[in-house]
C-alpha cells in the first residue's frame, strides 16, 4: 500500500497526510504503521 510507504517520507507533511488518509481508510494493514508514525519527531505526524 503506497500510503504506508509515505509514512516514512522525508517530508513531514507527506507523512502527516499519509497518516490521516490511512486512518480515514480504516484498513487493518495500516494500524501498526500508524501507531509507529505517532513516534515521529514532529508532533503533527
Amino acid at each position: 500500500m503506497p500510503l504506508i510507504n509515505d509514512l516514512k517520507d522525508e517530508d513531514k507533511d507527506v507523512r502527516s497526510f499519509a497518516a490521516i488518509a490511512l486512518a480515514n481508510i480504516k484498513d487493518e494493514r495500516a494500524v501498526k504503521p500508524i501507531i509507529n508514525a505517532h513516534k515521529d519527531e514532529y508532533s503533527d505526524v
